[in-house]
């Protein structure tokens, strides 16, 4: 595929269509950025980077017979800003490294608390496409984050999990506290209509994060700025 080709498939996958439970679960991801923006350490308006529709990433089912490949996704800082400054510090270069390695990377550098606030954060901002979904289908979380759709999800929740130290057992606790924080969140209405405002703007095509910020201020004036999601571990 030459230059000219590449580009002309980006530009479709920018603005593909996808469907409204997609776009759903996405702007829940979103939402969560916006609504965690504070305790990662970035303003409201730079909590998102973008919503991609036509990409993502791609995983095989649990029997290994189909690829399963992502509609679209929401692009963020990987960690907090105070993080992002340890890690730079420690890592000058600027290599492409999987998340895994990552994460192994992340758990030397900060404090323990640093990484404990960004892992809580990111916790909460991994389990509210699930929930945010959850509400549009009228299916319980637990069955929209553990199906195949949300393996991605689910591997991000627990690369968290493990930069904040928690082990196996205590992972199951931390499923069903973050699980139960955004649930009670996607109910609110103020949180509901930010979703459904990114949701049906996300539906014509690929947002930037100005405009997952623009669409959702509204709805969260005042009190984005204000609320704390830091979840007692």
């Amino acid at each position: 595929m030459n230059r000219n080709a590449r580009r002309a498939a980006r530009a479709q996958a920018r603005t593909r269509a996808v469907d409204h439970i997609t776009a759903v679960h996405e702007a829940g991801h979103a939402v969560g950025r916006l609504l965690t923006a504070e305790e990662m350490g970035f303003p409201f308006d730079q909590a998102v980077h973008s919503i991609e529709i036509g990409t993502g990433p791609s995983w095989r089912s649990a029997d290994g017979r189909a690829v399963l490949n992502s509609q679209a996704i929401c692009y963020g800082p990987a960690v907090s800003l105070d993080l992002q400054v340890a890690y730079r510090q420690a890592y000058p270069g600027r290599e492409v490294i999987s998340a895994d390695e990552l994460n192994a990377r992340l758990l030397d550098v900060g404090t323990t608390e640093q990484r404990a606030v960004s892992a809580r954060a990111k916790m909460i901002i991994t389990a509210m496409g699930a929930a945010a979904e959850a509400r549009l289908s009228g299916a319980s979380w637990d069955e929209v984050f553990f199906s195949e759709a949300c393996f991605a999800d689910r591997m991000d929740f627990n690369r968290a999990a493990r930069l904040h130290g928690l082990g196996d057992g205590h992972i199951v606790d931390a499923l069903q506290d973050v699980g139960s924080k955004v649930v009670e969140l996607v109910w609110r209405a103020d949180v509901w209509s930010s979703i459904g405002a990114i949701a049906a703007a996300a539906m014509k095509g690929s947002l930037s994060g100005k405009q997952v910020a623009m669409l959702a201020v509204p709805c969260l004036a005042g009190r984005a700025y204000e609320q704390h999601l830091a979840m007692d571990a």
